[in-house]
């Protein structure tokens, strides 16, 4: 039954819910008012440090921003909830003269922020630890900052639990947790070291004014010694400030990268040292942004306050973002890395405890402190160059294919006996989520891959070109590789662009196109040329590839139906191990009896996102492929599937060997026996 849009009609819900809902709509439509024209990505800077609202900021800025180390900024924590705090206390400390009502009024404050802003794990994190700790001043008891950080966390966690398994929670957490452990130590040696200098440099002086005092043997040798005494105190104790304030400021940064490291590279596939220097121009800026922002706010007959507010905040978010650039001048400063396995991030993470717990808890022998920090220094280096993605190289002769999880979608991974690597497909995105960013390169970082020779878009429908952007911005591809040409479908159009920007090779490939990497060959087998335009993007126009190494034989066939699946030349000899890649990640409409009897795979792979809307795979496949006795593996399931192909060294030499297994543990060993020919099943299998 349906009902017209003319029955429905939109209610108010509780005012507590209404009116931060309305703040933040006043705050979006007077910051695009006010910072309209020029101005409109410090507009988005300001909305997404008062409210946490990000959704005008491009996706360049965002980008440079990641890179930079300094997208913390915009993002709602502990800073801005600090300078709310700060403001309050300073604003009501004169009025209020008991402390404790000073507390109790910025406590309401930090509240009254966090109820109207976007809620997110960093605001949260901040806005309970800050409520916590003003709770405890208002009613007199001095609470240390871990006991009070500990104490936020069981509530956060007690009221979500869900908070625990989100990589926004472990930043924010991590970040704090680095701050409070690590932060006071490192500003501590910096002060030392500093306080070291002026001591010896005041020596230093009273040498030199005896001296002079000495040979004058009067007054005004006395005097000038006086005087280098009297103005050189206030510089020192300015320069010790300014020693202590930027100490601080570089300890948390180094504490809280020390933490996040790890995290960052298992989550974004990221390091970056831009932030180290970045953060003395970041926070800063920030602290301006959010100040000259909220009075960039003042409603009218004041309006004309926040003239000067807008100029102010426009030139602090200049300056904020511009800053970020200097990845651009270095770009050593930030680079990807694979995503570092789990025996690294235990044996980080149990090395730094160490490093950090021996002085608190004592008891801690030297020796195993000392070595802590020697097996630090190393996980800190395995974690930043990633040492281990050599290893993961497959050795020069053998062909490996990896099929990827990327939900509903698809992405293959071809590394060639030859060292070349081909892509075809590269998951969608969908929601902001990319699953060429965020799956298929750590997917490639992880299997030791830095560069892509080849990408082939098999057709242009968002499951398999939408993530294609990502790798080319990332891995230095060579050449794109397209079927039929849809020139007004939107991703393609847009891929194409970024391809001419980067003076990419764009071709077309069509039947018969054949080229060779070692011991493996790579053959189109569709589309053949079109004899018409096509107006849309068809699912049969798919680019169908066949990869053969030894005994392996792969079949890749896109989205392509049932009735290409019978057109398709499957000519030739065949290897013993045929897997098929189940096109259109298992519609009914495609994997038909007709292809079954003709290439009578071994096993079929399907590409399909769990719990997916369109009922993939369908059940008739999954059928048909059981009665030909074909070994189904599905990746919503099995996760990745990785196949290996290896050839003995010389005819004498053992029998060739496949290799297949998935994500989640599965093996086969497939031991070919010399002569196996096309149908015949003359190989040893072991696995399950």
């Amino acid at each position: 039954m349906y009902k017209s849009a003319l029955l429905v009609s939109v209610e108010p819900g509780p005012w507590w819910h209404e009116l931060p809902a309305a703040v933040r709509r006043y705050v979006r439509r007077t910051t695009t008012e006010r910072f309209g024209g020029v101005r409109a990505r410090s507009g988005a800077i300001v909305r997404a440090i008062l409210i946490g609202d990000r959704e005008g900021l491009d996706a360049a800025t965002t980008e440079r921003l990641i890179a930079a180390g300094t997208y913390h900024v915009i993002a709602i924590s502990g800073g801005n909830v600090a300078l709310v705090t700060l403001v309050v206390v300073l604003c009501l400390r004169r009025l209020l003269r008991p402390p404790r009502l000073v507390a109790a009024a910025a406590l309401g404050a930090v509240a009254a922020y966090g109820w109207t802003v976007e809620i997110e794990p960093s605001l949260v994190r901040a806005v309970v630890t800050a409520a916590v700790w003003l709770s405890a001043e208002a009613i007199g008891v001095r609470a240390p900052p871990m006991r009070t950080f500990s104490l936020a966390i069981l509530v956060i966690v007690g009221a979500d639990p869900l908070m625990v398994i989100r990589p926004g929670a472990w930043l924010s957490f991590g970040a704090t947790l680095g701050i409070l452990l690590c932060a006071g130590r490192l500003a501590a040696w910096v002060a030392d070291a500093a306080r070291a200098g002026d001591r010896g440099q005041s020596e230093g002086e009273e040498d030199a004014t005896e001296g002079g005092g000495g040979a004058t043997q009067g007054t005004r040798g006395g005097s000038a010694g006086d005087t280098v005494r009297t103005t050189g105190a206030p510089w020192h104790t300015r320069w010790r400030q300014l020693v202590r304030s930027a100490a601080a400021v570089g300890a948390a940064t180094v504490a809280a990268e020390l933490v996040l490291m790890p995290v960052g590279a298992a989550t974004f596939s990221r390091v970056s040292l831009a932030g180290l220097p970045l953060n003395f121009i970041a926070i800063p800026a920030m602290a301006v942004v959010q100040g000259a922002g909220a009075l960039a706010l003042v409603p009218e007959p004041f309006g004309w306050l926040s003239g000067p507010g807008v100029l102010v905040a426009h030139v602090a978010a200049t300056v904020l973002v511009d800053s970020a650039r200097l990845v651009d001048w270095l770009p050593w400063l930030a680079w990807r890395v694979a995503p570092p396995p789990g025996v690294v991030l235990v044996a980080y993470y149990a090395a730094l405890a160490v490093v950090l717990a021996g002085p608190l808890v004592g008891g801690v022998p030297r020796r195993a402190e000392r070595g802590a920090r020697i097996v630090l220094v190393v996980m800190v280096l395995a974690v930043a160059t990633g040492p281990l993605t050599a290893l993961a190289r497959p050795p020069r002769g053998t062909l490996r294919v990896t099929f990827l999880d990327v939900g509903q979608g698809d992405a293959v991974v071809v590394q060639l006996p030859g060292r070349q690597v081909l892509l075809v497909d590269a998951g969608a995105v969908i929601e902001g989520f990319d699953a060429g960013e965020r799956i298929v390169a750590p997917a490639l970082w992880a299997l030791g891959v830095s560069k892509v020779d080849w990408v082939v878009v098999t057709h242009a429908d968002a499951d398999h070109i939408g993530g294609v952007a990502a790798i080319v911005k990332e891995f230095g591809v060579r050449e794109v590789w397209e079927g039929v040409p849809v020139a007004h479908a939107p991703l393609r159009a847009a891929l194409r662009r970024e391809v001419d920007q980067r003076d990419i090779v764009w071709r077309e490939l069509r039947r018969g196109d054949r080229w060779y990497s070692g011991d493996a060959v790579v053959e189109v087998l569709h589309p053949p040329e079109p004899d018409w335009e096509r107006p849309r993007v068809r699912n049969d126009d798919s680019v169908v590839i066949r990869i053969r190494h030894g005994p392996l034989d792969l079949l890749l066939t896109g989205d392509v139906g049932q009735a290409v699946e019978d057109a398709l030349p499957l000519a030739g000899d065949a290897g013993a191990v045929r897997i098929l890649k189940a096109a259109h990640h298992g519609s009914r409409t495609s994997t038909g009896p007709g292809l079954l009897a003709r290439y009578r795979p071994w096993t079929a792979i399907v590409s399909a996102g769990r719990n997916n809307t369109f009922g993939h795979p369908a059940p008739e496949v999954l059928d048909r492929l059981t009665e030909a006795d074909v070994l189904v593996l599905r990746t919503d399931r099995d996760g990745a599937v990785m196949v290996e192909s290896r050839l003995p060294p010389s005819p004498s030499a053992s029998s060739p060997l496949v290799t297949m297994r998935t994500w989640r543990g599965r093996r086969w060993d497939v031991a070919v026996m010399p002569g196996a020919r096309t149908g015949e099943v003359t190989a040893t299998v072991s696995g399950s």
